[in-house]
């Protein structure tokens, strides 16, 4: 009768150390997924933020070549500035990059007057679709 009490104390005594340690680390894996969840949202925010200005500008340069290529197809030739897509009914505006300050989509007619070539640049923050982050250049 005396081994089976002692046997009783014996399993609790074992298993408490074990215990405490489970406890202590659940408690910094806890400290640690907030401090990632922190973190990843706030990267979450900015990657969204930025790949909404680079879906905008695959849509802006899209609409932009659309209308080149009308007008190409309208005249044999490339207009010698974005300005004439507006001025001639092709474009209702001219797009603007979403961070006009720091990015332009850049129009370069390319070939004696008139223009049969042209290139378009844009810049990517992280790179959308086909095209890279940086600087991107597209032609017909």
């Amino acid at each position: 009768m005396e081994k089976i009490k002692w046997r009783y104390y014996l399993i609790p005594l074992m298993i408490w150390p074990l215990l405490f340690a489970i406890s202590c680390q659940k408690e910094e894996i806890q400290q640690k997924e907030a401090e990632v969840e922190t973190k990843d949202y706030v990267d979450v925010l900015i990657d969204t933020d930025q790949q909404g200005k680079d879906a905008r500008r695959v849509k802006d340069i899209a609409n932009i070549q659309a209308a080149l290529e009308l007008y190409f197809l309208d005249n044999e030739f490339y207009p010698q500035n974005i300005e004439e897509l507006v001025e001639h009914g092709y474009l209702p505006n001219i797009p603007q990059d979403p961070e006009s300050d720091e990015y332009k989509y850049e129009y370069t007619p390319i070939g004696a007057e008139p223009a049969n070539y042209y290139d378009l640049s844009f810049y990517q923050e992280q790179g959308l679709a086909d095209y890279k982050h940086g600087e991107n250049i597209v032609n017909p």
